[in-house]
């Protein structure tokens, strides 16, 4: 299955961890930024990024306990869905959705990032 990265991909990791620092934004709003600078488009039309905890912790300055806080409200808040739990070593898959009433794809309002 062939993947495209996504826009997402040009917002900068340091940028992140600055606005996160400054207090501009939340450790949520932070840990979803990391992972969509690595979402993927599938042939789909999935939008799907799976990154190791650890991994985002280290780059946005946080803990591990507060990446899986931050991914588990995003769950909650219809931000992400979980498409493959992480386990033994490997990390969860999410797709990217958005709640309702948030606009996506030139001004479609409807859940969902995929097709």
């Amino acid at each position: 299955m062939g993947r495209v990265r996504t826009p997402f991909a040009r917002v900068g990791a340091d940028t992140n961890r600055a606005e996160l620092e400054a207090g501009i934004v939340t450790t949520r709003a932070a840990v979803l930024h990391a992972l969509m600078q690595r979402m993927e488009r599938t042939e789909g039309g999935d939008v799907l990024v799976s990154r190791p905890r650890a991994e985002v912790a280290e780059e946005l300055g946080v803990t591990p306990e507060a990446v899986r806080a931050a991914t588990r409200a995003l769950v909650r808040g219809g931000w992400l869905e979980v498409v493959g739990p992480g386990h033994s070593g490997h990390a969860t898959v999410y797709r990217l959705t958005l709640p309702c009433g948030v606009l996506a794809d030139g001004g479609d309002e409807r859940k969902g990032g995929h097709a």
